[in-house]
């Protein structure tokens, strides 16, 4: 079985689509902005909250921010490749 895969660097990411399961609104924005846009873990839009329910976890958005940005900055000593499985029609 052969398979097709996406491979995209970390380094070529420069935008995060967020789809919210709320009201579907789609927000992209540069990944530098992700902690703030996001900082109360809710739709901009609709107020959807983006937490677990009885859990207190770190900002999920903010982290995520903060690990791209620091592998980025370090991408003459390692290379992150996201790999996407391409569904065979």
């Amino acid at each position: 079985m052969s398979e097709q895969l996406l491979k995209v660097l970390l380094e070529e990411i420069k935008f995060l689509r967020v789809i919210c399961q709320g009201c579907h609104t789609v927000i992209e924005l540069p990944i530098e902005s992700i902690g703030e846009k996001f900082a109360d873990q809710r739709c901009p839009f609709c107020k959807n909250s983006f937490t677990v329910a009885g859990v207190v976890p770190p900002d999920p958005f903010h982290t995520l921010a903060l690990a791209l940005q620091s592998l980025q900055k370090i991408s003459s000593q390692v290379k992150i490749e996201f790999v996407v499985p391409q569904e065979q029609g």
